[in-house]
């Protein structure tokens, strides 16, 4: 299984570079549930569900990614294009997810 879910992340990550962001989530997906490394899948998910207009999806997606340790100037611009179209109600979500920790 560890092949495979080489294979399908292989195969996501291509869907992406085609523009074919749709095949690109499920492929990604797959990748991720067959064991995949999560920091390295999710940014590439989370640009995916971005290009699909699934902005909250997306941002869950780098949440994920932060707290597994990626990072990287695409991840930073990715958070700024998300934060600044999901406005003030995420900024009020998030910063009740901080107080509630």
């Amino acid at each position: 299984s560890s092949k495979a879910g080489a294979l399908f992340f292989a195969l996501g990550r291509a869907s992406m570079q085609a523009g074919k962001h749709g095949e690109a989530i499920g492929l990604l997906r797959r990748a991720i549930r067959l064991g995949v490394d999560e920091q390295v899948a999710m940014p590439l998910l989370a640009a995916s569900l971005e290009a699909r207009d699934q902005a909250l999806a997306a941002i869950i997606c780098l949440e994920r990614a932060d707290e597994l340790g990626a990072s990287g100037t695409e991840t930073e611009a990715l958070r700024a294009k998300l934060e600044e179209r999901l406005g003030e109600p995420w900024q009020t979500f998030a910063r009740w997810m901080s107080d509630a920790e």
